[in-house]
């Protein structure tokens, strides 16, 4: 220290280190950078699984019609509208299905059964969900 006054650590004193107060924080820009880089990553991971997604049902450049498809895991009928029974699932079947809106019955999705071409509404109870798809 000379003539009294506190030594300089390379830059030049501020009116809080030469009360005795710790400098103020600097930081503020790094925190907002921090927000804006962690916002880009989430809002590319979004983009990426959408342009996938795109990418998957518009591939074929013709129209498409996305589904999900379904392997039958366990025998079952297949219904229409009024409770008919129209067809069966054997274990193993294909069943393509558009929509997971329960429109007629709360446990059944309707979808179109790849073997035979007979659609209804099947017990969702006996459907492994496989993959996305591509119908016409």
């Amino acid at each position: 220290m000379s003539g009294g006054r506190p030594e300089s650590s390379g830059g030049s004193p501020t009116v809080s280190t030469a009360l005795g107060e710790p400098p103020p924080r600097r930081d503020g820009w790094l925190r907002a950078r921090r927000v804006s880089v962690v916002t880009a990553l989430v809002a590319g991971a979004v983009a990426g699984l959408l342009g996938g997604a795109v990418a998957l049902l518009g591939a074929r450049g013709e129209p498409c019609v996305p589904a999900r498809e379904y392997r039958v895991t366990r025998d079952g009928a297949v219904l229409d509208a009024v409770g008919s029974p129209v067809g069966e699932v054997r274990v193993a079947d294909v069943v393509q299905v558009r929509s997971l809106a329960h429109d007629r019955y709360p446990h059944r999705y309707f979808g179109t059964v790849a073997r035979t071409g007979v659609s209804g509404y099947v017990d969702e109870a006996k459907l492994a969900y496989t993959a996305p798809v591509c119908t016409d």
